[in-house]
């Protein structure tokens, strides 16, 4: 998860820059930070506790399966599908 969530992340973040206005980008991003901080603490508990009472390779088979449905299910997202989309008008080739 490590090796993928690395290089994903400036990616992200460029998409949120991207998309959020100007004048509501510091309230964006600063609950989307304290968010991400607040829950991490609650993940390892959560981890811990499933680790001690499941095991090991359960809990990370377990783990694999639920990170991969949001995976899978981006597919079926048309708004994801259009990432690469920046509202703004394409400019011509040449």
């Amino acid at each position: 998860m490590g090796a993928v969530a690395g290089p994903l992340k400036p990616l992200l973040v460029t998409v949120r820059h991207e998309r959020i206005p100007r004048e509501l980008r510091g309230r964006v991003v600063g609950a989307y930070s304290a968010a991400a901080q607040s829950v991490a603490p609650l993940g390892m508990v959560v981890a811990g506790s499933a680790i001690q009472s499941r095991g090991l390779n359960t809990t990370l088979v377990a783990m694999a399966i639920i990170w991969e449905v949001p995976a899978v299910g981006t597919l079926f997202v048309p708004p994801f599908r259009d990432m690469s989309s920046t509202g703004l008008p394409a400019s011509p080739r040449r």
